[in-house]
C-alpha cells in the first residue's frame, strides 16, 4: 500500500515545530508496512497534484494566513477532492480554514472554506493549558496540553469527549 501526502506550507505553517507530526506519520506508515511519499507544498503558487494526494496536511499556523491559503486553495479544485472522500488534516489553529468564519480578535471577519458547519472567534488571551479528558466512545482518558488561541462554535455537535481537568474546549 502507498500513500501520498501534501505537506501544505511547512516553513509557514509552524507555529510549534511540527516537523515532529510529519515525521510520526512516516513511523506509523514504516509500522504498518505502507509506503508514505511527502511532498512538500512550499508557496501559495504551487499547484497541488490533487488527483495524487490522499491527504493533505495543514500544520499549525497564524490566523492571518488562514484567507491567503483559503485562496490558495479555491484556484485548485478542491471539491473533487472532497467528493473523492480524500483526508483534509487541519492541526490547530488552521483548523479555522474548514470553518464557515473566522472572526479575528480585532473584529475583522475571514471567509473560511465552509466545508464545517462551525465558526470560529480569536481569543483575547491565549490560554495554556494542562489536560485531561476521556473520549466518549472509547472512555480513553488523556493527559495532554493544549494552547488554546481560538474558540468553536457549532451547534447541535455531540463532543469528542469530556473534560476532567483544565479549562479544555469540550463540554
Amino acid at each position: 500500500m502507498e500513500i501520498n501526502l501534501s505537506w501544505m506550507y511547512p516553513s509557514l505553517l509552524s507555529l510549534h515545530g511540527e516537523r515532529g507530526s510529519v515525521q510520526a506519520f512516516e513511523k506509523v506508515a514504516k509500522n504498518l508496512g505502507v509506503t508514505l511519499n511527502v511532498k512538500k507544498v512550499e508557496s501559495f503558487e504551487d499547484n497541488v497534484d490533487l488527483e495524487n494526494t490522499d491527504i493533505m496536511l495543514f500544520l499549525p499556523g497564524e490566523l492571518k494566513l488562514i484567507e491567503q491559503i483559503k485562496q490558495a486553495l479555491e484556484k485548485q479544485d478542491l471539491s473533487k477532492y472532497i467528493e473523492a472522500q480524500k483526508y483534509l488534516i487541519c492541526v490547530g489553529t488552521t483548523g479555522s480554514l474548514l470553518a464557515k468564519e473566522i472572526v479575528r480578535e480585532d473584529g475583522t471577519k475571514i471567509e473560511g472554506l465552509g466545508v464545517l458547519d462551525m465558526n470560529v472567534q480569536e481569543r483575547k488571551m491565549v490560554i495554556g493549558d494542562d489536560l485531561h479528558f476521556y473520549i466518549n466512545q472509547t472512555k480513553q482518558e488523556i493527559i495532554g496540553s493544549q494552547i488554546q488561541m481560538i474558540d468553536i462554535e457549532r451547534k447541535n455537535v455531540e463532543p469528542l469527549g469530556y473534560t476532567i481537568y483544565g479549562y479544555g474546549n469540550m463540554r
